[in-house]
């Protein structure tokens, strides 16, 4: 009997791990005659199985991005935003020290939407927090104040709509629901952009490349028929262009965008030698240049009579840049504050931009140093 109930479990156990592993191989186990063979070889083959059939990092990852989006379609509280936030930051670090090369592709798309995200969520406390006190509910329904801490810097990094905070409009503001909807837009946007890319990478041509460094380099020096792909510093998803030996621009495969620019100061350190020792030039021999070089800017931004200069100057680089600080308004109309900008009197304007500063930060010391001359 006691054998018999033995023999019976073992059936059992095989029927249950059979159930999970195909055919090909339930077959060639119950080939074995030995009962106990047999069933280690059922359970080994529903193991293996069940490790093929595990989620992968980067179907985790977008389960996670979805389910997030989805709480927010549904409605969900401040608190169990933060639960959510808190599982999405989780599922991002798991990817990053599983996810394979390729996968990491996208890694800075998902971590810039969890930034998005944190941002909105901020936006969202401090409402709450503000809104708190009764007197502010009543004086302040047309939107939140962006004198309340960090809202002024989430207008102007996501360049969002002001409206008249208080009943008598003399404090701007904005609509909390709105902002927020703008913001988490912004995030889903973000993931989306780095799913596209590891699941579609696309093809990028050495002459695609050029162009689209050519905003960056042309601004140094005309350095097209110097130009060559940069070999060894390219890879499966980054495509390097150097121009001689002083420059070099690279540029992502699937997103088409400049990811870093390098640049040897050093010749610009013995261009400010050579400036030092000269005469300072006539300012007023650049007017000319300067007015050209304006008229390149403000074609790019919204409301070109608006804009104001400040701390002008001539750069002494090997193209005559103008350089300084610029204030331009938002679609509300009100101005972002100064920021810096290069531009010439051809084709090359860029101004500063809190959201995506890493190329510009690069790229000034190479285009705007040394000072020549100041001017205005």
């Amino acid at each position: 009997m006691r054998k018999f109930l033995i023999l019976l479990l073992l059936a059992c156990s095989a029927r249950g791990a059979a159930a999970q592993i195909p055919d090909v191989l339930l077959e060639a186990c119950n080939n074995i005659q030995n009962s106990e063979k047999r069933l280690a070889c059922l359970k080994a083959a529903a193991n293996e199985k069940s490790k093929t059939t595990q989620p992968n990092n980067l179907a985790q990852l977008k389960k996670a991005f979805g389910d997030i989006r989805a709480s927010l379609d549904l409605g969900v509280s401040y608190n169990n935003y933060q639960t959510a936030l808190l599982e999405l930051a989780k599922a991002i670090a798991t990817f990053k020290r599983e996810a394979t090369q390729k996968e990491k592709t996208g890694l800075e798309y998902f971590e810039e939407s969890l930034n998005s995200y944190n941002d909105a969520g901020i936006l969202w406390a401090k409402s709450i927090e503000f809104y708190a006190r009764r007197d502010n509910l009543l004086s302040y329904g047309g939107g939140l104040p962006i004198s309340v801490p960090k809202i002024n810097e989430l207008v102007s990094k996501y360049n969002l709509q002001t409206v008249k905070a208080d009943l008598l409009g003399f404090q701007r503001g904005v609509s909390v629901n709105t902002s927020r909807s703008l913001i988490w837009a912004k995030a889903h946007e973000q993931a989306e952009e780095g799913f596209k890319i590891i699941e579609n990478p696309a093809h990028l041509t050495f002459n695609e490349a050029l162009n689209i460094c050519g905003k960056y380099m042309n601004a140094l020096n005309d350095y097209k028929e110097k130009a060559a792909e940069d070999r060894e510093a390219s890879t499966d998803t980054i495509l390097a262009v150097k121009y001689g030996k002083t420059l070099s621009c690279m540029v992502g495969k699937s997103n088409k965008k400049v990811i870093k620019v390098t640049t040897h100061i050093e010749e610009n350190t013995e261009l400010a030698q050579q400036n030092n020792m000269a005469p300072p030039p006539d300012p007023k021999a650049y007017s000319k240049f300067v007015a050209g070089a304006k008229a390149i800017l403000e074609s790019s931004v919204d409301n070109p009579s608006a804009v104001k200069y400040q701390s002008l100057y001539i750069s002494g680089a090997t193209h005559h840049i103008l350089c300084g600080e610029v204030n331009i308004t938002n679609r509300s109309g009100e101005y972002v504050g100064f920021r810096r900008f290069y531009a010439n009197a051809k084709t090359i304007a860029e101004i500063e931009n809190p959201q995506d500063n890493a190329v510009f930060l690069q790229m000034w010391p190479a285009v705007c140093q040394p000072k020549l001359v100041d001017v205005e």
